[in-house]
C-alpha cells in the first residue's frame, strides 16, 4: 500500500501542513521524551517530511531553508541542554553520591578486617575429640557419617 501527498502552491495547503506539522512535533516530544533531552539525534523524519511539504506548498525555496536552520538549531540546543544536564549529574554523583560509597565501603573494608582478625586468632588446625580412648576428627567424623 503506498500514500500519495498532493500539494498545490500558494493555497490552504501550506497552512494545514504547519498545522500537522506542529501536531507531529508534539507527539514526537511525548513519545521520545525530547523535552528530557535523552538524544538530539532521534530527529522525526515524519515532522520533517511535513516541513518540506509546507514549504513547497508555499513555493517559497527559502522557506524549506529556513526550516533546516531552525530545526539545526533545535538540535544544538537540544545537544546543549543534554550536555548541561549530564554535568550537573555528574557533579551531583562526584560530590554527594561518589563519597557516601566511598564511606560504606571503608566501613566494610573495617569489618571485614575485624573479622578475619576475630578468626585468625581462634584458628585450630583440626578439631578434634577422644570419645572411649578413640580420638575423632572432623573430617574423620564426616566420612563415616557418609559411608
Amino acid at each position: 500500500m503506498r500514500i500519495f501527498r498532493y500539494v498545490t502552491k500558494e493555497n490552504f495547503d501550506s497552512y494545514l501542513w504547519q498545522i500537522q506539522e506542529q501536531k507531529l512535533r508534539y507527539i514526537s516530544q511525548v513519545m521520545t521524551g525530547r523535552s528530557i533531552s535523552r538524544s538530539c539525534q532521534d530527529a522525526d523524519e515524519t515532522v520533517l517530511s511535513a516541513a518540506e511539504v509546507k514549504a513547497a506548498a508555499v513555493g517559497n525555496p527559502m522557506l524549506a531553508e529556513k526550516m533546516e536552520v531552525d530545526n539545526e538549531v533545535i538540535r544544538l540546543k537540544l545537544l546543549k541542554t543534554n550536555w548541561h544536564n549530564e554535568q550537573v549529574m555528574l557533579e551531583r554523583q562526584l560530590n554527594q553520591h561518589y563519597p557516601q560509597v566511598l564511606a560504606s565501603c571503608a566501613e566494610k573494608l573495617e569489618q571485614y578486617q575485624a573479622d578475619w582478625e576475630l578468626a585468625e586468632q581462634h584458628r585450630i588446625q583440626e578439631f578434634s575429640i577422644t570419645l572411649d580412648r578413640m580420638v575423632f576428627t572432623v573430617g574423620h567424623h564426616i566420612l563415616r557419617l557418609m559411608n
